[in-house]
């Protein structure tokens, strides 16, 4: 009888299917995007969705959705913030908090953001790093060209972070150029 009525519940519902990949902003599909949905993502469009894109210090992404520096992410990842934010009077995490205008916004103190500046591909200078070198001799090497290409990307360490990203399993290395803003 359960066999049936589950078979039944699954025939009923339409079959649910993602979009086919996950993309780089740099490497976005804009003709599949033109052609099955009528949007055209042009680079004004793509500058503004990269200037509101963030990473947070504790490794979660999330947005700017607002001019004054509102982000909005995932709950686990702002969870810790919340629990400081809590009191025993005022359990945040159980029952929850609805900022009614900006003045009622609260900020997570100490909380870092990482708003995405550009993307670099540095492919090339990666590759001649390590060209002809197996083992330790490739690793130490490709360490040295990382450490080379975030220090010499960032200038002002107190503004600015960049980290060398590995895509496509090692087949493109791109330097993301990051700046901090703080809480």
């Amino acid at each position: 009888m359960m066999i049936h009525l589950m078979a039944l519940i699954l025939s009923l519902n339409p079959i649910a299917s993602g979009d086919e990949g996950m993309w780089t902003l740099d490497n976005l599909p804009t003709q599949q995007l033109k052609d099955r949905y009528n949007f055209e993502a042009n680079q004004t469009w793509v500058d503004h969705v990269q200037l509101s894109s963030v990473r947070l210090a504790n490794g979660c992404s999330g947005s700017f959705i607002s001019n004054n520096g509102l982000v909005m992410t995932n709950h686990h990842c702002a969870r810790g913030c919340i629990q400081n934010l809590s009191s025993k009077k005022e359990d945040l995490i159980s029952r929850g908090f609805l900022a009614k205008n900006e003045k009622q916004e609260r900020q997570c103190p100490g909380f870092e953001v990482n708003r995405l500046e550009s993307m670099t591909d540095v492919s090339d200078k990666v590759f001649a790093a390590v060209k002809g070198k197996e083992g330790k001799a490739y690793s130490e090497a490709k360490k040295a060209k990382k450490a080379e290409l975030e220090k010499n990307c960032a200038g002002d360490a107190e503004k600015f972070r960049c980290d060398l990203v590995s895509l496509y399993n090692g087949g493109q290395y791109m330097l993301y150029k990051y700046r901090l803003i703080w809480w």
